[in-house]
């Protein structure tokens, strides 16, 4: 009697183990598709972060010009009102 009780209980005890693994392995796939799908987002934003330098650069770029025209276009308005002076 005390080696069939014994039995039953180890028998319970493999049987909670062996759900205990499968809910377990189960997490694991879960985090394991979690952990692939942030490590896409991390490369679309590391990808965002490189577009966004190389757009502020270019924005720079495209001030720094549009400076010059403004400069150059002050001369050349000079210059016309000089001729017209004369």
């Amino acid at each position: 009697m005390f080696w069939e009780s014994k039995a039953r209980e180890q028998h319970k005890h493999k049987e909670f183990i062996a759900k205990e693994i499968a809910r377990l392995e189960l997490v694991s796939a879960q985090n394991e598709s979690q952990v692939l799908s942030l490590a896409h987002l991390e490369e679309e934003n590391e990808r965002s972060n490189e577009d966004s330098v190389v757009l502020q650069q270019e924005l720079h770029s495209l001030r720094s010009d549009l400076t010059k025209c403004e400069n150059e276009l002050i001369k050349c308005m000079n210059q016309i009102r000089l001729v017209y002076d004369f």
